[in-house]
């Protein structure tokens, strides 16, 4: 196990380094040592040529490759594997720059997903504890008759969309995609079915942007 790491790190630096010199060599008219550089082409293509070799580990644990650990694991050396690996470590550094950057962009990637993924789930369940924690607005029991109010098609609509999603705190946008009337029409019903304290305008604690709801009035209300 330990001669095998051993094994590992030393395919890294010598097939890094050859793989290095191959790129300075397979890119050389295209350098220029400028006057202000310490270090000549060479050299600086073999420590970029070693630094993509040590990422080829983890470029093969981001692909849910097992190579490393097939290497590593077993008291044989399977060389087959080790050819393989060693194949990963040239081709990486001699293009070094190039697979350095991809690995960089994919690994920022995969970070930034990860962000947006876990800042969804918590916007998620906040809207969830908001809906949970809400109070009541009053006793079911002793709402007011709403026998007389005088509903639009429209009015209809936004409402049966409305109990369609009982515990959902309700955008204009939402509401006008699962009604299918456009937006400004929705904006406009729903400020008139607030005149009949059939819907009341609430605000979500993560952003303070506008929801709506039916009110204790509009969920008893006889379509």
């Amino acid at each position: 196990m330990d001669y095998s790491i051993f094994l590992i790190f030393l395919v890294i630096i010598v097939f890094g380094s050859l793989g290095g010199i191959i790129g300075h060599f397979y890119n050389f008219d295209e350098l220029s040592q400028g006057p202000g550089q310490k270090f000549p082409h060479w050299a600086r293509s073999v420590i970029a040529g070693v630094a993509a070799a040590f990422l080829v580990p983890l470029f093969l644990t981001m692909a849910s490759s097992k190579l490393v650990e097939k290497i590593i694991s077993g008291d044989v050396i399977n060389v087959s594997n080790l050819f393989v690996f060693i194949g990963f470590c040239i081709a990486a550094s001699v293009s070094s720059r190039r697979f350095i950057g991809s690995i960089s962009k994919q690994l920022h990637d995969k970070i930034q997903n990860f962000e947006e993924t876990a800042e969804r789930a918590d916007r998620a369940v906040k809207e969830v504890e908001d809906v949970l924690n809400e109070d009541e607005v009053g006793d079911v029991e002793t709402v007011p008759q709403v026998a007389n109010i005088e509903l639009t098609e429209e009015n209809t609509k936004l409402i049966e969309s409305f109990r369609a999603n009982p515990l959902m705190r309700r955008s204009i946008s939402g509401l006008s995609r699962d009604t299918g009337i456009p937006y400004n029409s929705t904006k406009e019903q729903l400020d008139e079915l607030m005149s009949k304290k059939v819907v009341e305008k609430v605000q979500t604690q993560t952003d303070g942007s506008d929801r709506y709801v039916l009110s204790i009035q509009g969920k008893s209300l006889k379509l």
